[in-house]
């Protein structure tokens, strides 16, 4: 059985009740439920699997940009463009707390892994003041901070022990993602790349291309063996490349118009897509309930990527600086 059999290719539901663009789509950490939001000022809550819609959360002014769930469920953040970071309570469905502070549209939102801070980012450039143009994207460790900026950079800032690192990649950077593992981080560029980085060196491990991210923010993610790199497109496609040697393992057109939002299921062989198009689709392996963790080939490969490593370090490209 190929690695693309494996992959989740297979429509299982198609998710319909935004208004509009739908610009996020995230699983909640076990990967029962998942929470939307886009152009129409909602947040909606659904049960992917089933395809049901479960609750709208309203009260954002203009369009929500990101949005993401305490690991026990009981309380969302979300972000836009009306410049406010929103905490809601996720079964009333009433906004807890508003928080102001940035200066521009904001564009991502995270919990830390307590659930105990809210760490946002937008175009005034912030998390911290160090980035010469807009932060698109963070993720977070339990002690560090992970953003990509338009500046073209991925920095880390360390809470604990007050230190930065930045990465200078020579393109703008719309997305980040950590691999499951916490080794790499993976950053999604402007010019059309992923770029595959050591999170300890800041070394260029891999680079990853075939899709087209030009003009949008579209995001890219590991599959939860870390055997994959996937990503959304601007014609509609999602892309799966092999991590070790950055072949195109599989390409199919997803949605009708910009793929936007690309969601993992934390365990088994599944995702979900989001898009311009207004919809999210659910997308299943072949092999209907089969982790794609669970085949010893995909095991062998992910333990073949650390032995590649020393291999792919010449492919650092000369801009490349770390600070």
């Amino acid at each position: 059985m190929s690695g693309s059999e494996l992959l989740p290719k297979k429509e299982a539901n198609v998710l319909k009740g935004h208004e509009g663009a739908v610009l996020a789509a995230r699983f909640n950490r076990d990967g029962n439920y998942c929470l939307s939001c886009g152009k129409d000022r909602t947040i909606r809550l659904w049960n992917p699997h089933r395809g049901i819609h479960i609750k709208t959360y309203k009260s954002h002014g203009r369009e929500v940009r990101d949005v993401h769930v305490t690991p026990d469920n009981s309380k969302l953040c979300s972000c836009g463009g009306d410049r406010q970071v929103f905490y809601w309570d996720v079964s009333t469905g009433h906004v807890i707390r508003k928080f102001r502070g940035h200066d521009s549209e904001v564009n991502a939102v995270k919990f830390n892994h307590h659930a105990a801070v809210v760490v946002s980012a937008g175009y005034d450039r912030s998390i911290i003041d160090t980035f010469q143009d807009s932060v698109m994207s963070l993720c977070l460790t339990q002690s560090e901070i992970l953003a990509g900026s338009v500046d073209g950079s991925v920095r880390t800032f360390d809470i604990r022990l007050g230190r930065e690192i930045s990465d200078n990649l020579g393109q703008p950077v719309n997305c980040v993602s950590l691999s499951n593992d916490g080794n790499c981080v993976l950053a999604g560029c402007l010019d059309s790349t992923l770029r595959l980085l050591d999170r300890t060196t800041g070394e260029l491990l891999q680079e990853y291309k075939g899709h087209t991210c030009k003009s949008y923010k579209t995001d890219c993610c590991l599959t939860n063996s870390d055997a994959h790199v996937v990503s959304g497109s601007e014609d509609g496609s999602v892309f799966f490349w092999d991590l070790v040697d950055a072949s195109v393992i599989s390409s199919f057109r997803a949605h009708s118009s910009v793929v936007t939002s690309v969601s993992y299921h934390p365990i088994d062989c599944c995702m979900i897509t989001s898009s311009v198009d207004g919809t999210i689709r659910v997308w299943n392996a072949s092999k209907k309930g089969m982790a794609e963790s669970s085949y010893p080939e995909l095991r062998r490969l992910e333990r073949r990527f650390w032995g590649y490593r020393p291999l792919l370090a010449h492919l650092q490209p000369p801009q490349q600086e770390r600070i």
